[in-house]
């Protein structure tokens, strides 16, 4: 057997594979004996079928398998003992012979493209702003406050008073009752002041259903269950007030510090709060690091520079799926393609170079993240969210699937990918207050003014990873029972 490289223009070679019969008779006559043997036809007795008869009906089938799978491994073979990053993969050349497999001697031709070299307009990406947040003594002071009340307990207590929840007896003009609970209501307003301070269980409240979601500003699925019920909103019904719930607060003291940072031996409320800010901070910088990366996969696709063997890349496409398309329909395909296959030659020229590896141990990490984000996501799952023992086996489980694995390397790589970028970029972070994160975002998000612009397909960091977190005030405004 012989292999032979030509050059090609435009970044284009041809493998050669000479084939002799040396290099396929002797397992094709193995093959023909082993069907000799476990062939039946009518008239002779197993493994006695005259080898006339089995070289006649198998022996062209047999010596086509045969040459095949010779043909496929020396191409896994020359890709890797010459290390080749191959674009695409090996294509059938135009000039490839017709064989009828009667002939002796064959010569199969492929043409191949190694990765072509990237460009990187690194004056564009060092113009874009990089962040880490800081937070203020008032941040400090706010995030305790969410923690009280994420950690608080509700008891039923027997007078309204500000920030208590009520129960509610609601009686249609039916005589129908059901029970609702409708929250707070704004004790800003001096008339919803007035209306409920000191109030007791018994009390009845005729409203309409326009008025009582004023009162209590509710959420849409409060107002569709009324709609559900049949009410029109100006209908009045009598609410009757049924219980009062109110908030307890946990004490500042040890066993709430250790609730917060179970790893952590705090002792006093000094130290809670320096370990609070230190958290604020790391995240801030993990906020700031993930709009820095949303910011430069934006600008990816204009400034990367590829050059592409575009009719190589047609022909490729044309045969690369289960069934052959036609050259307009490669063509429309690339084109729209173009910015993503420049994101992944980058992504696999840069990983290269670097030497850098995705490590087992953040496969589980990613395959665990992605796990989790799916039961948080899906509020009825909430309940069911596993411990870390079987999070880690339902990862080792999902990771056997290959579209699974396949979606976690890929992402991983994109990541591994930024991080050199930002290694290469080599800009530091400027650090801001955490109360300008929505003008800065805003600002990174503004659409560029110019009319038009390529859009870049690249793939866009996890939706976990790149959601900004929620303000202090925003998560003192969350209250849970």
């Amino acid at each position: 057997m012989e292999i032979k490289t030509i050059e090609k223009e435009g970044n284009i070679k041809q493998l050669e594979i000479h084939i002799s019969p040396e290099d396929y008779k002797d397992k094709v006559e193995k093959d023909l004996k082993k069907l000799k043997k476990e062939t039946h036809l009518p008239g002779f007795r197993p493994g006695k079928v005259p080898m006339s008869l089995i070289r006649k009906q198998y022996e062209k089938p047999a010596k086509i398998q045969t040459i095949n799978k010779l043909v496929e491994e020396q191409l896994v073979n020359f890709v890797r003992d010459n290390k080749i990053r191959l674009l695409g993969s090996f294509v059938p050349a135009e000039n490839q012979e017709v064989y009828s497999f009667d002939e002796p001697e064959y010569v199969f031709r492929f043409d191949f493209s190694e990765l072509p070299e990237v460009e990187v307009d690194w004056a564009k990406l060092k113009k874009i702003e990089r962040y880490e947040f800081v937070h203020t003594d008032e941040d400090v002071e706010n995030e305790i406050k969410y923690y009280r009340e994420r950690h608080s307990k509700w008891e039923e207590t027997d007078q309204v008073r500000e920030g208590d929840i009520m129960a509610f007896i609601i009686d249609d003009e039916n005589g129908e009752k059901w029970h609702m609970e409708l929250g707070r209501a704004d004790w800003s307003v001096k008339e919803h002041k007035k209306l409920f301070k000191g109030k007791k269980p018994g009390e009845v409240f005729e409203w309409t259903i326009q008025e009582a979601e004023k009162l209590f500003n509710w959420e849409p699925e409060t107002l569709e269950k009324f709609k559900l019920k049949g009410f029109a909103p100006n209908e009045k019904l009598k609410f009757n007030l049924n219980k009062i719930f109110r908030q307890q607060l946990p004490e500042l003291d040890k066993d709430f510090f250790k609730q917060i940072f179970p790893e952590k031996e705090i002792e006093d409320l000094e130290a809670f709060k320096k370990a609070v800010k230190e958290k604020l901070d790391e995240e801030g910088k993990t906020i700031g690091l993930n709009l820095y990366k949303n910011s430069i996969s934006k600008k990816l696709g204009e400034v990367l520079k590829v050059e592409f063997p575009k009719d190589f890349m047609i022909r490729w496409l044309q045969s690369a799926g289960k069934e052959k398309i036609s050259q307009q329909e490669a063509e429309k395909i690339y084109e729209e393609s173009l910015d993503a296959y420049k994101l992944d030659v980058a992504r696999v020229k840069f990983i290269d170079e670097s030497g850098e590896e995705i490590k087992h141990e953040d496969i589980i990490k990613e395959a665990k993240s992605r796990i989790l984000n799916y039961y948080m996501t899906h509020p009825e799952l909430a309940q069911f969210i596993p411990e870390d023992e079987q999070l880690e086996q339902m990862a080792l489980d999902f990771l056997k699937e290959e579209q699974f694995l396949k979606e976690v390397m890929s992402q991983l790589q994109y990541e591994l990918f930024l991080d050199i970028l930002i290694d290469k970029i080599g800009k530091k972070p400027k650090q801001v207050n955490w109360s300008e994160f929505d003008k800065i975002q805003e600002k990174l998000n503004k659409p560029a003014k110019k009319k038009t612009e390529t859009t870049s397909k690249t793939k866009k960091t996890s939706q976990k990873k790149t959601t900004a977190k929620k303000t202090t005030k925003q998560k003192s405004d969350e209250k849970s029972r």
